[in-house]
């Protein structure tokens, strides 16, 4: 971890402590596969830098530039994950009423279209940076749960305000590394005890994760908050109902 924390304030112009340490867990999610990518949404746009220190810890490490976002990657682990979830896709949870559901199957369709578009690109790309830019009808919210690992993703119709998961009981997932998030996401709390689909899909999202550290857990209802160890370094899984006022998508 040392090695990540020196090599991001060599490459990077980022002065605060704590998003140092953010990115640098996260970097060592990516090293060990545990995380298919990273949104750089912790320092101002630096794209050289970036490429650079990815290359650091990847040999194949590239770089999506996606509207005006970046993500940060190792080709083979991201073109794996993109391919495992063409044949498996997260499950799409439409929020666009308060009628949370799941996405029907032309929207479900439409998004595997995109992450096949964005898959031939990575794939397709001679140097190491992809820059691709987003349709005007592509909801980002979806397709950033996607790159970033999601079992669940949010899908919304982008012309009209989301406020449906405001006031409303949702169940957050994270995994944090000394208060700094690494990975975190929601579900409707209602669709979660009502949906058995939905509860399947975290719970083969918990299986893959606690098969990388000691942990006897292997049920979500099990746990409320945890302590793991994965490949030496020290985790925090906590779940939790919360209900916000205003959720921001």
């Amino acid at each position: 971890m040392e090695d990540l924390l020196r090599s991001i304030k060599l490459k990077l112009k980022i002065k605060n402590r704590d998003k140092i340490q953010e990115l640098g867990v996260n970097l060592w999610l990516v090293k060990h596969g545990l995380k298919p990518s990273i949104l750089m949404d912790v320092c101002q746009v630096q794209s050289k830098g970036f490429l650079a220190l990815i290359k650091s810890i990847s040999g194949d490490g590239m770089v999506l530039k996606i509207g005006q976002d970046y993500f940060m990657f190792s080709k083979k682990l991201l073109l794996a994950h993109l391919e495992a979830v063409l044949q498996d896709p997260p499950i799409y949870l439409d929020i666009s009423t308060n009628q949370h559901v799941i996405a029907s199957q032309q929207i479900i369709d439409a998004y595997q279209g995109i992450i096949q578009n964005v898959k031939f690109n990575i794939l397709n790309e001679s140097s190491d940076f992809v820059d691709l830019e987003p349709e005007s009808d592509w909801n980002m919210c979806t397709i950033f749960g996607i790159l970033l690992g999601y079992p669940v993703v949010y899908y919304f119709k982008i012309d009209q305000e989301c406020s449906s998961l405001n006031n409303e009981d949702l169940l957050v997932v994270s995994l944090n590394h000394q208060n700094k998030p690494t990975i975190s996401f929601s579900v409707p709390h209602k669709l979660y005890v009502q949906n058995a689909q939905v509860r399947n899909q975290l719970k083969n999202w918990f299986s893959k994760l606690l098969a990388q550290c000691e942990c006897q857990c292997s049920e979500i209802s099990d746990i409320s908050r945890k302590d793991l160890t994965i490949f030496g370094l020290d985790f925090v899984l906590d779940i939790k109902v919360v209900n916000l006022p205003y959720v921001s998508l």
